[in-house]
């Protein structure tokens, strides 16, 4: 009390107090139906935007990460096309290529046989003729012979 004692008049309750208070409730009551309800509502408003907002992000979010897996699908499969057409085109190639060997090596395989007949004949009428030349030779060889022993 001792702090208290020079002091006495602001411990006493006295009118100005009350309508200080007054004046505050007042204050207090106004400030809310001007400025307090409607930041309330603002930033209610705003908070359920900010929410909706996330709301749409995550909705985007997830069809963005399904177009993506998508693309990513769509891309695999056109290379593992892509790739099984490459492979289809160098095996036909392959098989065309075989083809073309094949009847490549018939054709001169037929080509041998005919020159390998052809040879034959030309030595079957070789040896032909030669007997006949070896026959007329001996003939001719015997007749001189004879001829030249008979004189």
């Amino acid at each position: 009390m001792y702090i208290l004692s020079g002091i006495p008049e602001a411990l006493q309750l006295n009118n100005s107090i009350v309508a200080v208070a007054i004046i505050f409730f007042v204050y207090h009551f106004i400030l809310k139906i001007f400025f307090y309800s409607p930041l309330e509502r603002i930033l209610k408003k705003r908070a359920e935007l900010t929410v909706e907002r996330f709301k749409k992000c995550d909705a985007l979010s997830e069809k963005y990460k399904e177009l993506v897996e998508d693309y990513e699908n769509r891309l695999r499969d056109a290379r593992l096309k892509g790739s099984k057409l490459v492979e289809d085109v160098r095996r036909k190639a392959l098989e065309e290529r075989n083809k073309e060997i094949n009847r490549v090596l018939e054709e001169h395989k037929k080509i041998f046989e005919s020159q390998k007949l052809e040879i034959l004949r030309s030595i079957d009428e070789g040896k032909d003729f030669l007997e006949e030349e070896s026959k007329k030779l001996a003939e001719e060889i015997a007749s001189k012979f004879l001829v030249g022993s008979a004189n």
